[in-house]
């Protein structure tokens, strides 16, 4: 069943434990007369902002989770995602200080987590689409999402600390709604019916059909680390040269190749339209941000390599190439992107174009020369 984005709930209200508040390091200026304001944005949870009643420059951000999806009512989903979150924002911090919002309280009864405002920080997706971002900031994508995989691999840890870590998120669901958002709404979407021929051949295509199936299949079972689960570029805020990521409601155990993968798969988007589209006659942003997607893969494999045998190392390559490809196709098929305009044309083609050879010749991807060769060279 295709899911079609439907109008929020506008009135969906929480009760706060404003007692719990007042115990909670961070959170004693805030109580029962704290201005609560309902934000825009989030696809699967309620964000409001709080303002002290104390203080009148502190605020806060609440996140809700309820026991559907925000923007789809009628999809049902656990509110254990909440504490799977914040638990995943407390494991960002320690391994990474300072790489996600400080997260202050999780509430088990009322389902929310209270953090840190961001309210000084720019969307990185919108920096990127205006070139009006210092491109050696990416690099800390890698860095800190490499952290986190190394710290919670079944390579470096013992198999029962991974396994209880499995069991600890798996009653979100989060990688099986993540699978259905890149490989199944695209195939039944067909890019709002503008691509049936194109999905019908696709997925009839001996080689193409069947890596899609072998993708789709490591997305929903394997569980390689903790991911974020939906690490885009709508996913970080940044501010100068601070980088922060949110939204880990995705986080799951699953395969690094898919976390990062995503992250490539946005960051090449913009590349494209850059490219294809430029803000400005004979700009070259686009040749600078295709050097800092290589300094971003070569970064995020630098860390690989410390940890991963070769066969593991080779794997999690051609994984991520794999992945890279079939966010690009849920690009030009899935949903749109909310915040986002419509891909333009060329983009669309191009991303298809590429996204068909990464699928076809992932498992032949093996070495980071090869992955960038895909990317950047465009290698037929």
């Amino acid at each position: 069943m295709m899911i079609n984005l439907v109008e929020p709930q506008k009135e969906e209200q929480v009760e706060y434990d404003w007692e719990q508040f007042s115990k909670t390091p961070g959170l004693k200026d805030f109580g029962p007369n704290s201005g609560v304001k309902a934000l825009d944005g989030g696809t699967i949870n309620y964000i409001y902002r709080i303002t002290s009643d104390k203080n009148p420059d502190r605020t806060v951000i609440v996140k809700h989770g309820d026991s559907h999806v925000k923007e789809f009512p009628v999809f049902a989903l656990p509110k254990l995602r909440t504490r799977v979150e914040f638990w995943v924002m407390k494991k960002m911090a320690e391994l990474v200080p300072g790489s996600v919002p400080i997260a202050y309280l999780y509430h088990p009864t009322h389902n929310y987590i209270v953090m840190e405002d961001l309210g000084g920080y720019a969307i990185l997706r919108d920096k990127l689409n205006n070139a009006d971002l210092d491109l050696s900031i990416l690099k800390q994508l890698a860095v800190f999402i490499g952290k986190l995989h190394r710290a919670t691999h079944k390579a470096t840890i013992n198999p029962a600390e991974h396994q209880e870590m499995v069991t600890f998120c798996e009653p979100s669901n989060m990688q099986g709604l993540g699978t259905r958002h890149v490989f199944i709404d695209p195939v039944e979407r067909m890019g709002d019916g503008k691509y049936v021929k194109e999905v019908k051949d696709f997925l009839q295509d001996p080689i193409l059909g069947r890596n899609w199936e072998k993708l789709k299949s490591m997305c929903l079972t394997k569980h390689d680390c903790l991911v974020h689960g939906d690490f885009h570029t709508s996913s970080v805020m940044v501010k100068d040269s601070t980088v922060k990521i949110f939204d880990l409601e995705f986080a799951h155990m699953g395969p690094a190749g898919n976390d990062f993968g995503h992250m490539l798969a946005n960051i090449f988007k913009v590349y494209l339209d850059h490219k294809l589209y430029p803000l400005s006659e004979g700009s070259t942003y686009y040749v600078r941000l295709g050097k800092a997607i290589c300094e971003l893969v070569d970064a995020y494999f630098k860390e690989a390599r410390e940890y991963l045998n070769d066969e593991d190392y080779a794997t999690t390559v051609s994984e991520t190439a794999g992945f890279v490809g079939a966010r690009m196709i849920r690009r030009v098929w899935g949903l749109q992107e909310l915040g986002e305009e419509p891909t333009q044309p060329a983009t669309r083609e191009e991303l298809l174009r590429i996204a068909y050879r990464l699928i076809s010749e992932f498992e032949k991807i093996q070495t980071l020369q090869q992955l960038k060769e895909y990317l950047i060279n465009g290698k037929e």
